[in-house]
């Protein structure tokens, strides 16, 4: 049975046109999470040569933990190869809207007026493949999830040099004009629109239109990944066991791990702006939630709002409270 990993079955189609193969070479710009909603984690678990761009700091850590057999490249991409940074413009959350794209950047900063910017290291696909596929080549599919810098990219790869024999562009919308132009113009045919993406592939590869065409259905022999819930929830999860391991390690280790330390381990994986935004009510909430697994009293809340803080010295302040010690200390002593 294939394991999905992707937000819309995206890994699912390139698994159709690929999952014969037992070595291959993707580049997938804009991977974001390293596992979660990624059409290209199923390959890099079947053992294929993988390229990861992403210029997200938090995304960045996460991937090298997780893919260290993936060639990782800390930057954004463009089609000028004189450009070295640029602005970007990071979106709330896990970030997975942020641009680069100065027009989007700036309807992200009229939504939100604190929406941060960060300068970000510039390269183009072509530069990549020069530096880690070497003499021009093909490869095998090109995923692109860039947020409005996807033509931008294309220009930058030379295509005609170093070409993927298919490409998956996300796209809100079933045409684009100036992106078909463009691919029809290197050769590429425009095979299929999922509703969240487009894929292109080669004339040499003109039979996969009718393969991603195909709807999904039962005949795939497929499982979603999201669809498992937490393993540490379901019993039926094949990593329950492996989950629950840990967690009886890390409540063991809550003894003699100190309140910083245990603060930086509940706001893991958010950006460093997140961290140091004054509290809210409804931050509050959020900070409370994510200790203690519970929505607080209105009281709890009153006490903790009578305090200036940002977030991070709220979840430090939580994780040293009383309640938190109590906890520690009854689960600590439950083994």
């Amino acid at each position: 049975m294939f394991e999905s990993y992707a937000q819309n079955y995206e890994d699912l189609y390139l698994w159709r046109c690929f999952g014969d193969k037992k070595e291959g070479t993707y580049i997938d710009a804009g991977a974001s999470e390293p596992s979660k909603w990624s059409p290209s984690y199923a390959f890099y678990l079947a053992g294929w040569k993988g390229i990861l761009v992403e210029p997200i700091p938090e995304r960045i850590k996460e991937i090298k933990a997780l893919r260290p057999n993936d060639i990782l490249i800390e930057a954004a991409l463009s089609s000028d190869k004189s450009a070295s940074h640029t602005t970007f413009y990071r979106s709330s959350g896990r970030g997975g809207t942020s641009t680069i794209v100065e027009e989007r950047g700036q309807q992200m900063q009229g939504r939100n007026s604190q929406t941060p910017t960060i300068m970000v290291p510039l390269t183009t696909l072509s530069s990549i493949c020069e530096q880690h596929l070497g003499k021009a080549a093909g490869y095998d599919f090109l995923k692109l999830d860039i947020e409005g810098a996807e033509l931008m990219a294309l220009q930058g790869a030379d295509l005609a040099k170093w070409r993927p024999g298919l490409i998956q562009v996300e796209a809100p919308e079933k045409k684009d004009d100036d992106l078909d132009m463009f691919l029809s113009g290197q050769g590429y045919l425009n095979a299929h629109y999922d509703g969240v993406n487009r894929y292109y592939v080669t004339e040499a590869n003109r039979h996969m239109t009718a393969i991603l065409q195909r709807p999904i259905s039962h005949h795939d022999d497929f499982a979603r990944v999201d669809a498992m819930n937490s393993p540490l929830k379901n019993m039926a999860h094949m990593d329950n066991d492996w989950a629950m391991s840990l967690g009886n390690a890390a409540i063991k280790a809550v003894a003699s791990l100190s309140g910083e330390t245990l603060a930086q381990i509940y706001v893991a994986g958010m950006p460093g702006h997140a961290l140091q935004e004054k509290v809210d009510r409804t931050k509050m909430i959020s900070a409370y939630r994510r200790v203690f697994g519970k929505k607080p009293s209105a009281e709890v809340v009153d006490l903790y709002m009578k305090k200036e803080m940002n977030f991070l010295e709220l979840v430090t302040a939580l994780v040293k409270s009383d309640e938190y010690l109590e906890r520690r200390g009854r689960s600590i002593a439950s083994f």
